[in-house]
């Protein structure tokens, strides 16, 4: 395989998806236990506020999640039809792009250390006969 194939195959896989409606209403979340850095990390990013059971936004003034579990909307989740993702899944970050085609970008922030930096990491370890197992950073899914 040639080298940035894989990079460039996610991207192209991503390119259609777009924002669709303002809300899918799922009702599923991802359960994240948020630690300061994972909280700068998901700022402008929707959860459920279990003292209102609303749908809150998360800013860097937001300090009462931090060492609780929160119930986090996500794109995983998301009922949009078309391959299509909500606002509300997506976070505010769809706000600053200025566009609805965010598939390239999802694919290029996957990239960015996700999935070459993980086949790399894999075939190191493999070569060495160690376990393949390696974390994906965080920084990769910015949002």
């Amino acid at each position: 395989m040639e080298p940035g194939a894989l990079a460039r195959e996610v991207v192209f896989a991503m390119n259609n998806v777009q924002l669709g409606s303002s809300d899918c209403k799922t009702k599923r979340y991802l359960e994240l236990s948020i630690t300061p850095n994972l909280r700068d990390n998901i700022n402008g990013r929707y959860f459920l506020n279990p003292d209102t059971n609303d749908l809150d936004i998360i800013t860097p003034d937001t300090k009462n999640i931090i060492g609780k579990t929160i119930k986090l909307r996500s794109p995983i989740y998301c009922k949009e039809k078309n391959n299509n993702i909500c606002n509300i899944c997506y976070g505010k970050l769809a706000n600053q792009i200025g566009s609805k085609h965010i598939g390239g970008i999802i694919g290029s922030i996957i990239n960015i250390e996700g999935v070459d930096g993980y086949l790399i990491g894999h075939f190191k370890l493999c070569e060495f006969g160690e376990t393949p197992y390696r974390t994906i950073p965080s920084q990769a899914f910015k949002s």
